[in-house]
């Protein structure tokens, strides 16, 4: 319809905030995988381990965090990603863990796993590069192309999730603070559809 959809929040104190919300159309899918060769990853807890130099393909596609010149960290969400285009092959041990049991494994203590790694692979197919987004309160930290700062905060939730106005504005405030966009990654069964949130001014 072309038209701007805005939500206005009375606080507390009978003051209004306004907020405008837009479905985000990500950019095209890509048509590729990532430009990595395969690998061995041997467990660690529920991350895993891949023995790879420095500035290895991995990294450079956005993936791992490096613990010395030898050892590469992968996070749960990148594992599942990686194993699920069968670019890892995950080993505990000298037994091969497979991606159905590896997600069972990893999700007795991330309950949000389901709907992270969905909205993870989404962005990946959308050639975005998503990194963890603790820091910031959320899931993921999104970078577009080259950018060197990231450009988007994606927090990941599951289909007809109900969140209080306090941690919208919450997210969108922070979001503002760094200057990036606030989006919520909704998983549906035929899809993600994400939602952007925005403070604005009347």
């Amino acid at each position: 319809m072309r038209k701007q959809y805005v939500l206005a929040v009375v606080d507390d104190e009978e003051e209004l905030t306004y907020y405008e919300i837009k479905l985000q159309k990500l950019a095209e899918p890509g048509n590729h995988s990532p430009d990595i060769s395969s690998q061995e990853a041997f467990l660690v807890g529920k991350s895993a381990m891949v023995m790879v130099p420095a500035h290895s393909d991995l990294e450079k596609s956005g993936f791992g965090k490096r613990l010395d010149i030898e050892r590469l960290m992968l996070a749960p969400v990148e594992l599942l990603y990686l194993m699920g285009i069968g670019k890892i092959v995950l080993k505990s041990e000298d037994n091969l863990v497979r991606t159905g049991e590896y997600f069972a494994l990893a999700r007795e203590t991330d309950g949000e796993l389901a709907e992270k790694d969905k909205v993870y692979t989404e962005l990946r197919g959308h050639n975005f590069t998503p990194r963890t987004g603790y820091k910031f309160g959320h899931h993921f930290r999104v970078y577009c192309g080259k950018n060197v700062h990231s450009d988007m905060l994606v927090h990941a939730v599951e289909k007809e999730a109900s969140l209080p106005m306090s941690v919208i504005s919450r997210s969108v405030r922070m979001a503002h603070s760094v200057k990036k966009k606030m989006l919520f990654g909704a998983v549906h069964t035929t899809g993600i559809q994400f939602v952007e949130f925005a403070r604005i001014k009347l």
